[in-house]
């Protein structure tokens, strides 16, 4: 009598983890008047939502990455959300005081690109944008309007790798923006 052999499942094919839901480009026009892509892949961007209230804020958590100013992969932008301001009534006079701002920040920087080997000028990276509407708060996740530091740093691909409402922990974004760069 034949001995009944044991059937065999056939062995098990991993399944693919679904991948996660891409982040669209964020285009912005930067003050000035370049057209940007605010989740630059190939680069860690740190992106700040800069309102009249947190001016100084920013400029403290964004001073935390001045190391990192002049590596070809990374970037900081600020978004300044000008909603609900007299700023919409005064368009090229805000563009104006961003560019002479942007370019005080740049004889600023020069001293942490060329440590970092960046013989360029910072100028034309620097990257502020005014958002007179919203469209650019509402696209990185701020519909509605607060003076709470806000900020959303990219990886390198694009996608948002950690977001806070209320940053407050300046050694925290230094070790997300070190880390996705590969500096820690």
């Amino acid at each position: 009598m034949a001995q009944a052999v044991p059937a065999t499942a056939p062995a098990a094919t991993p399944i693919a983890a679904p991948a996660p839901p891409s982040t669209p480009a964020i285009q912005a026009m930067d003050a000035d008047s370049q057209r940007v892509i605010v989740n630059t892949p190939g680069r860690v961007t740190a992106v700040f939502l800069c309102t009249e209230e947190s001016q100084k804020e920013i400029r403290d958590a964004a001073g935390k990455l001045d190391k990192f100013r002049g590596l070809s992969n990374f970037r900081v932008i600020a978004v300044v959300d000008l909603r609900d301001s007299l700023g919409n009534m005064v368009e090229g006079i805000v563009r104006w005081r961003m560019q002479e701002d942007l370019d005080e920040e740049s004889e600023r920087l020069a001293p942490f690109y060329r440590a970092n080997g960046n013989n360029k000028e910072p100028r034309p990276d620097l990257c502020a944008i005014p958002d007179f509407n919203g469209a650019v708060c509402k696209s990185l996740g701020w519909p509605k309007v607060s003076n709470k530091l806000r900020c959303v740093v990219f990886g390198p691909d694009g996608q948002p790798l950690q977001r806070w409402d209320e940053l407050k922990n300046y050694t925290e974004l230094y070790d997300v923006v070190a880390k996705a760069l590969g500096k820690n």
